[in-house]
């Protein structure tokens, strides 16, 4: 899904393999970051090329950015990824043109210094994808000495939810 197949020979409508099939993603990116006026931006360009079962697919995208923080801990921002500048036409007769699910993002973060090294952060973001609805995700990191991340989150009207924990680092 993430270069905009959908119905792909071999799955079936319940999106389960009807047999097996190989896929991969190559991806190149670069990308400027800075502040202008407290403005946080960025700004990438990369090239991906998608192969699934027999199709192959390939595309040039920009991601952008920019966050402002709306007073101490608290932080607006919108972002765009996936948008489209340049798309193969896929060599496969069922999915001639996929289209790249652009997503659009606004949200908000507030961080809390908790003492001990020990930061919190929660957002809560209205996103969509030109292939779907409207979804509102959120989660929560608590974060010790800014090197240890520990998250959670959920998609609230995504389209495939689920409940996911990390661990970084």
């Amino acid at each position: 899904r993430y270069l905009g197949y959908e119905e792909i020979s071999g799955r079936d409508e319940d999106d389960n393999p009807t047999t097996a099939y190989g896929s991969h993603t190559f991806k190149i990116q670069s990308g400027l970051a800075g502040t202008w006026h407290r403005i946080h931006w960025g700004i990438s360009i990369n090239y991906a090329q998608n192969n699934i079962a027999f199709a192959d697919y390939m595309s040039a995208l920009i991601d952008a950015g920019v966050q402002y923080q709306l007073f101490k801990g608290l932080w607006a921002g919108a972002s765009m990824t996936n948008a489209d500048v340049w798309t193969s036409s896929a060599q496969n007769s069922q999915n001639e043109d996929p289209f790249p699910p652009t997503t659009l993002r606004m949200g908000a973060e507030y961080h809390l210094e908790l003492g001990g090294s020990v930061d919190l952060m929660m957002t809560a973001d209205a996103r969509t994808r030109n292939d779907e609805k409207l979804s509102f995700p959120a989660g929560m990191e608590i974060s010790w000495r800014k090197m240890i991340y520990f998250r959670t989150g959920y998609p609230v009207l995504e389209p495939e939810p689920s409940l996911p924990f990390g661990v970084g680092l």
